[in-house]
């Protein structure tokens, strides 16, 4: 197998991997694992924009009570309000790299309302565009620095207890060995893998998986927010109608014409994620369609340009002011538990991003910290890998797994087909019990240098969906994101505990701290 060397490896290019690669690549040698295409992250696709609690009128306490409030009692309060300071410097920065914000007639920055947060302060770019602006501007300065590669990671390589970077399959189909002095997950979290998502389909918790069979600590799987409002046409999706949208007046109604939050929370149409979506879930279950209805929303075309241009492609007609809306999976608030700097648990590894559990966003993600979060740390971990001496690797020859291992087991829509149904937007145990049993008939594959990348994807998908799974049916009570039918109460010897999930001595195991 042929052998690459570099200082920085990172491995996926959404808006972490891109600021991690612009701040490192100034100084080091660095190689960002990426798809040719930069649509293919959900960076790309993030229309609500970034909480900042820069505006006058607000502050980094105000912005830290409503994110432990819609983190339902599980945030790490600590790393939330370190998080949420970073506020100042990630406009700045992101506003030097070249992203210029919305703002009025007079040049002020516009802020934006959304569920969770009780002032304005979302910042957006282009409307409804904020992460097209940002990942378009944040690529235009790496374009000369020549430090994208082309190709899909397979597997992490560990010698000597300590991460030396990951083995690739190139875009010429070959596989190549990259060392490296540290490494730094940035793929994502794993929503792409249910039936129903916003996300991309590359959102499939590869990185995660990876991260595990290293021996990396995983937590807090079984938190997953569930969107309220994906556009619904037929029963196929066609993209997310963002938040902002009830933020700017738009009402959730049932096919009757009456408003579904009436009487269910102080916020109504605003409350938190996984209020809404139950109760939109609710309405469905019972017979009703939901529809969001944006009658009181004057100039709709020009402030959600990626909105309009969705129902114009699914013929929702725009003159009735109804929009057909579900919820599905949109972003996972667990992943690779990192510190206050992103170091996981493995030497020479670190995390940023959606693939990463900082402890910001608890059970329940307030809506638009995730931008905040994926810049801040990657920001942190630039810094401190910058601050070390360059650690001299000593790879030894590496072959992974000679031996080919046969692929018996379900396709990668049966199994997103179970984990929909089994740990979906409501669970139940005897459904998770059934699923894990299922899951469990067949052995779980390291990957082979001989595995297409069909095969790869399907290896993490089984174990992404085992880990997910397991970790739902541990937690005997219902808290943000994760929702029982047989435990549908908080219960506050639950508060605060977090199930764990670490690899070792090749044996899946679950530990509570």
């Amino acid at each position: 197998m042929k052998a690459v060397y570099t200082d920085v490896l990172i491995i996926g290019s959404g808006v972490a991997g891109l600021v991690c690669a612009e701040k490192l690549s100034m100084s080091m040698n660095v190689r960002i694992i990426t798809n040719s295409s930069v649509t293919s992250c959900n960076s790309y696709h993030a229309q609500g924009g970034i909480a900042a609690s820069v505006g006058k009128e607000d502050s980094w306490n105000d912005h830290l009570t409503d994110t432990l409030l819609a983190g339902a009692g599980h945030c790490e309060a600590r790393a939330a309000e370190s998080i949420i300071k970073q506020s100042k410097e990630v406009f700045t920065y992101l506003s030097d790299a070249g992203v210029t914000f919305d703002t009025d007639d007079k040049g002020t920055l516009v802020f934006g309302l959304e569920g969770g947060h009780r002032k304005k302060r979302i910042l957006h770019a282009g409307g409804d565009q904020t992460g097209k602006y940002i990942v378009k501007a944040l690529r235009e300065k790496l374009i000369n620095r020549n430090v994208f590669y082309y190709g899909t990671a397979a597997d992490l390589i560990i010698q000597d207890g300590r991460c030396a970077g990951a083995w690739c399959r190139n875009e010429t189909g070959e596989n190549e060995a990259v060392f490296a002095s540290y490494t730094i997950l940035c793929t994502g979290g794993f929503a792409g893998l249910y039936e129903r998502s916003s996300n991309v389909r590359q959102a499939d918790g590869s990185g995660m998986a990876m991260a595990y069979r290293a021996g990396a600590q995983l937590c807090d799987l079984e938190f997953v927010q569930f969107h309220p409002t994906l556009l619904i046409h037929n029963e196929t999706t066609h993209g997310l109608v963002s938040e902002a949208v009830r933020g700017e007046g738009g009402r959730l109604i049932d096919c009757e014409g009456h408003p579904i939050m009436e009487g269910v929370h102080p916020l109504k149409d605003l409350a938190p994620r996984d209020i809404v979506a139950r109760e939109i879930q609710r309405s469905r279950d019972n017979g009703k369609d939901v529809f969001l209805d944006i009658s009181a929303i004057t100039r709709f075309r020009e402030r959600f340009p990626t909105i309009f241009e969705m129902c114009q492609k699914a013929n929702i007609h725009l003159l009735s002011g109804l929009l057909p809306v579900a919820p599905g999976a949109h972003f996972t608030m667990g992943g690779i538990k990192t510190d206050e700097w992103g170091k996981t648990s493995v030497a020479g590894l670190f995390a940023a991003g959606e693939c990463a559990r900082t402890g910001l966003h608890g059970a329940n993600r307030l809506a638009s910290n995730s931008l905040l979060e994926g810049t801040g740390m990657a920001l942190r971990i630039a810094r401190k890998i910058a601050s070390h001496r360059l650690k001299k690797l000593r790879p030894r020859p590496f072959l992974p797994d000679i031996e080919r291992t046969s692929l018996a087991m379900p396709s990668v829509v049966v199994m997103r087909e179970g984990l929909s149904r089994s740990a979906g937007i409501v669970r139940d145990g005897n459904d998770m019990r059934a699923y894990i049993e299922y899951l469990e008939q067949f052995p779980f594959i390291t990957p082979s240098y001989h595995h297409t990348l069909d095969e790869l994807r399907c290896i993490n998908t089984h174990l992404m969906a085992w880990l997910v799974t397991t970790s739902a049916l541990s937690r005997r009570e219902s808290r943000g994101g994760h929702y029982r039918r047989d435990y549908p109460e908080a219960r506050e010897q639950w508060k605060r505990k977090t199930i764990e999930r670490r690899m070792e001595s090749h044996e899946q195991t679950a530990a509570f701290t």
